[in-house]
């Protein structure tokens, strides 16, 4: 892999800065980045609003990877505003498996120290698609 954790974890923590788009919209409190098994890098950013209208940033980045039309991720990393890595919630981890098979074996860094777990770890008794 082309990329190593520093570099997914700096560009992630960049995309991490809260950006105020007004009185109900706020992004950025999540970056996310996700590397594609041929090594192109996707990134996305969080969207928070009163009513759970907005997404997560790994939606963001997997929304930007389906429109170079690919569907499978070898890594990804998540970082807060706070500079710390998040694995990614339940409802990103279920999308992550519902959009291809082979991401039972994608790699999710789970902390700042790099340390990676597989998404069939963290999704034991799920089934793909």
């Amino acid at each position: 892999m082309p990329f190593q954790f520093n570099e997914l974890y700096t560009q992630a923590k960049k995309l991490a800065t809260p950006f105020i788009a007004s009185k109900k919209a706020v992004s950025g409190n999540v970056g996310s980045v996700l590397v594609t098994p041929d090594g192109k890098m996707y990134t996305g950013v969080s969207v928070n609003t009163p009513c759970s209208l907005g997404f997560c940033g790994e939606h963001a980045a997997v929304a930007a990877m389906m429109a170079d039309r690919k569907a499978v991720i070898h890594s990804i990393v998540s970082v807060d505003d706070d500079g710390e890595v998040m694995p990614p919630c339940g409802r990103c981890r279920q999308l992550l498996l519902f959009l291809h098979e082979d991401n039972r074996n994608t790699r999710i860094y789970i902390n700042n120290g790099g340390d990676v777990v597989i998404l069939s770890e963290l999704m034991p008794y799920s089934k793909s698609a």
